[in-house]
Order: C-alpha cells, then sequence, then structure tokens
C-alpha cells in the first residue's frame, strides 16, 4: 500500500492481521506534478511480482521502474530498477521473460543465469567489436523476432569541421549466454535505411547518386555487386557565392554482394554480404532557390578523397566541371552526346513543355508579332512530330543571330527557333545548348512547325475574348 508522511510518498506490504502502517520499503519525494503507480507482472526473471513506476518531475530524468517480488517471509525484495520504457521479453527462448529497456541510447538489460541476477549493457561489450567510444543507436528490441536492430556510428571527423559519416547496420540476439552480432535483418524496398528526417529532394539525389555508383562498379570492379543501399546522410555544409547558396551533403552506403566479404568493422575474421566502400567519397551538390528559403534543386554529385574544404572557387570549379545537368520531365539528362542524344535531349524538353500548366509562344517580328499562352493539351497532338520527324544533333553556338525568332517558354525553360534555319537555342537558368534539327522527308522546317503552334496558341486566346 502508498501512504504519505512529511510530503514525501512511502510503500510497504500490509499484513492483514495487523491495522497500523506497514515498514516503508520504499519512498520517494515528489515535485509538483510527480506521480507513481503500481502495476503486477508474472514471469519475469524466474519471478512473479509487482513494480512501481514513479517520476519525481523534479528534474530532466525519464521514468523510473522498480520491480520486486516477496521472500519466503513476505518481505519485498528488488529483482532490477531501470530507467525509461521497459518491457518484458523472452529473449533466448527459455520461456522466462527478460526486463529490456526500450531506449535509443542505453537498452541495458536484466537477465537470469545460473540463479544469478546480471544487468548487461550492449554498449561496452560492443565496443570490444567497434573502437570504443562508437556511438549506437538502438532500434528497441522486437518480441517476434527477439532481437535487436542498431546502428554503429564510426564517422570520422576531417579539417574544417566536416564529417564523413560511417555507419554500419546490425542486428543483436542474445542466446542466453552470449551477445550475438548478425548481418542487419531489416529489409529496405526503397534501398534507404530507416531514421533518415529529410526533405524529398535530398532522398531523391542520393537515391540517384548512389544507384549511378552501384551500375558503374558492376562494370568497373572485380567484385561482382547485386545491391545496393543508403546508410547515411550527413549534415549539411553550405556556401554562398555569387549570389547563389550551395549546399554539399555527404553520402554513405553499402553494396551488397552475393558472396560473403570480409568486414573490419566487425572484428577479427568476420564476414558479411554488405560492404562499405571505403574509398567512395561521394558528395551531393545542391542550390538554394533563395537565401532564405529552404528549397533546394539537385545539381551534381562527386566524389571527392580527403578533405572538403569550401570556397567560392572551389563552388565555381564545380559548376565547369559539372556536365549540363537539366530537370526535363521525368527525368534528369546531361547534354553531352556520350551521355544522352541530341533527339533525347529534345524529346525531354518536350515533355517538360507538355508537363506544364500553361506554355507562353511569343513571335518577334517586324509584322504580325505577339505573345499568348496556350494550353499544353491543345498542342499534344503534334507533341511527337517534334523529334520523330527532324534529325536531331549537337552543334556549336552560332554567335549573333537574327532578332526575328519564336520564342517558346515556360517556368525557367526557354526554346527559340529562327527562320530559315535549322537551329534551336535550349536555355535554362544555368546554361544553354545549340541543337540542330533537320527535316526528315517532306517535312516543313522546324520554324515553319512551331508557328503551327503559334497559330494554335493565337486561336485560342481569340476564342477565350469573344
Amino acid at each position: 500500500m502508498f501512504f504519505e508522511g512529511g510530503g514525501r510518498i512511502y510503500a510497504g506490504v500490509q499484513h492483514l492481521a495487523r491495522s497500523s502502517f506497514p515498514t516503508p520499503f520504499w519512498s520517494f519525494l515528489p515535485g509538483a506534478g510527480g506521480a507513481y503507480n503500481a502495476s503486477l507482472f508474472r514471469n519475469l526473471l524466474g519471478h512473479d511480482g509487482f513494480c512501481i513506476t514513479y517520476n519525481a518531475n523534479d528534474r530532466d530524468q525519464a521514468t523510473t521502474s522498480e520491480f520486486y517480488y516477496l521472500n519466503g517471509e513476505g518481505r519485498p525484495v528488488l529483482l532490477a530498477r531501470m530507467e525509461g520504457y521497459a518491457q518484458y521479453i523472452d529473449l533466448d527462448g527459455d520461456g522466462e521473460n527478460e526486463l529490456v529497456s526500450q531506449n535509443f541510447y542505453a537498452d541495458s538489460f536484466y537477465f537470469r543465469r545460473d540463479g544469478n541476477y546480471y544487468k548487461a549493457d550492449p554498449r561496452p561489450l560492443l565496443w570490444t567489436v567497434w573502437p570504443t567510444g562508437t556511438y549506437f543507436r538502438f532500434d528497441g528490441w522486437n518480441p517476434a523476432t527477439r532481437s535487436m536492430p542498431f546502428q554503429a556510428d564510426a564517422s570520422k571527423s576531417l579539417a574544417g569541421d566536416f564529417t564523413v559519416p560511417v555507419f554500419q547496420y546490425r542486428t543483436l540476439f542474445f542466446d542466453g549466454e552470449n551477445l550475438l552480432i548478425y548481418n542487419d535483418q531489416r529489409h529496405f524496398t526503397d534501398h534507404m535505411v530507416e531514421w533518415f528526417d529529410e526533405d524529398s529532394v535530398i532522398k531523391d539525389a542520393a537515391l540517384t547518386a548512389v544507384e549511378e555508383q552501384f551500375h558503374a562498379s558492376r562494370l568497373s570492379s572485380t567484385v561482382l555487386y547485386d545491391g545496393w543501399r543508403i546508410t547515411g546522410i550527413g549534415d549539411g555544409y553550405g556556401l554562398e557565392v555569387d549570389g547563389s547558396k550551395y549546399i554539399f551533403r555527404k553520402v554513405s552506403y553499402e553494396f551488397h554482394t552475393p558472396e560473403l566479404q570480409e568486414a573490419p568493422a566487425l572484428g577479427g575474421s568476420a564476414q558479411d554480404h554488405w560492404a562499405a566502400p571505403a574509398s567512395k567519397n561521394l558528395w551531393l551538390m545542391f542550390r538554394g532557390l533563395s537565401r532564405y528559403r529552404a528549397d533546394l534543386t539537385y545539381l551534381c554529385c562527386f566524389q571527392q578523397e580527403g578533405d572538403l574544404v569550401l570556397s567560392p572557387e572551389f563552388v565555381r570549379e564545380r559548376l565547369r566541371d559539372m556536365p549540363f545537368n537539366i530537370y526535363l520531365g521525368t527525368a534528369t539528362l546531361q547534354a553531352e552526346t556520350s551521355i544522352a542524344s541530341a533527339a533525347g535531349l529534345a524529346q525531354a524538353a518536350m515533355d517538360r513543355l507538355m508537363e506544364a500548366d500553361t506554355i507562353n509562344m511569343t513571335l518577334l517580328a517586324s509584322k504580325g508579332g505577339g505573345r499568348y499562352d496556350v494550353d499544353p493539351q491543345v498542342l499534344s497532338d503534334w507533341a511527337g512530330e517534334f523529334t520523330d520527324s527532324y534529325n536531331w544533333s549537337y552543334t556549336e553556338d552560332p554567335g549573333d543571330m537574327p532578332a526575328e525568332s519564336l520564342l517558346v517558354m515556360c517556368g525557367d525553360l526557354s526554346l527559340r527557333f529562327w527562320p530559315e534555319s535549322g537551329l534551336v537555342l535550349l536555355h535554362t537558368y544555368r546554361k544553354d545548348v545549340w541543337l540542330r534539327a533537320e527535316p526528315k522527308d517532306n517535312a516543313a522546317s522546324l520554324f515553319e512547325f512551331m508557328r503551327l503552334w503559334y497559330g494554335a496558341a493565337q486561336a485560342q486566346a481569340r476564342q477565350e475574348a469573344l
């Protein structure tokens, strides 16, 4: 029973034959809002008994649970004390529940062996495998599998306060005698380990970049990889250069092999199907849309050996070396003949136009020019001819071009066409690409074909004006 005295809360076992307060075996001094309660438990470490849970609410400390059983004389005996959320799980499958702490940082547990009681903290035990001081994040014991996934953070600090994320994901089992470390037993359908609280643009960029590394490794590596997953996305580092803000994020990942490989991180001669490429230092580069908004545009990924030291010149160099990436429709294409054909780039530009809410068409001419907005659906029947009826190729910048032209725009993308010329200028906020379109068979010139689009936009505007 609980009783009060002098501002403290006491607990004692009341004997049926006595009416006086029992001798207390437990007490605590609650602060304002402090709480306590009692509950029963069965088959915990070989005993049935009761648990007192309390929170004094006088400091930043988790709720505490104390577990007691009654000895042969009816006196309470403290079986275990645990802070935070506690759970009863039969970890070793012997029919007797162990007591585990469900906590990201501690995850200690109590077990009984040969009549003696023990408290185990996995961290110092795991430090016999990983370097001392390695940070572990535990995912909680699973009653169904009697196991606990965890993350080992062996990240390395570089000069300039940069951190290289290095993570290992493994699973703990307890067999009643020993803690056993297994390969990560979880399954991932999206190639990404849990606990990533990131915007979708960063996740999508990481998935795209690592998948590219995976496919490249299958062509160049002597080791056969058959799967991949992202194990960490590091903190962001940013720098404002020439009026734009650039963000860099470090990505760590693992490749899967059908055959076991040496896994030094597991210690000794341990082997694993997952291998973390030690020389793959992969960085993602983003451009911020404004100084005060969190919107990011993915630009590219690159490998950087050693320290990453940010400077304006480094950012400009990355921009100069970066292949021309432009999001057109549903894919990011690189406007280089070895990567994307000119026809492929033209088709991607057309896809982007067709996905827009409105297309703006401006005819720059001395007579009969004008600007009109048109619904892409009005033009959709002609979209396929844009690439099918022409032979597309890359070409050099021709220099000065006549002002008379037709400009087609949506968002930050524009296409410009000239009469009596097969030249097309594809423009984005960052770079221009010159293309040439030669008619196939009896097709009209591309400029005349696009004039049909302009006529349709003009007709729609006139109809809406009625």
